[in-house]
């Protein structure tokens, strides 16, 4: 490889295919973090697609989310492989604590 092209371990990159001010949720850890920088997410975590949702609401979302924390992480559990945190669990854990938002 030649010229200035920076190198970096897996899964970093100096591009980035997310914006910064996104929520995601690992998959394997069920964490919750906002991206104040724009990054390279990876298949290992579920973006919280935030287009439609003013400031405000969308730090409330956060937060809510983050004291919500235990409860993502033990979706895990349902799996029975025990691996990561399936896709139609999540959206349902997300519904029930949304619809007291």
């Amino acid at each position: 490889m030649g010229g200035n092209k920076k190198t970096y371990s897996k899964g970093k990159s100096e591009r980035a295919n997310q914006n910064a001010g996104t929520i995601t949720i690992g998959r394997d850890s069920g964490y919750v973090h906002y991206h104040e920088k724009p990054f390279w997410a990876l298949s290992n975590c579920f973006i919280i697609n935030t287009k439609n949702i003013k400031d405000l609401e969308y730090q409330t979302l956060y937060k809510l989310l983050q004291k919500n924390q235990k409860g993502i992480k033990n979706l895990k559990n349902l799996n029975k492989k025990g691996k990561n945190i399936k896709t139609k669990d999540l959206e349902f854990f997300l519904n029930s604590i949304l619809n007291f938002f």
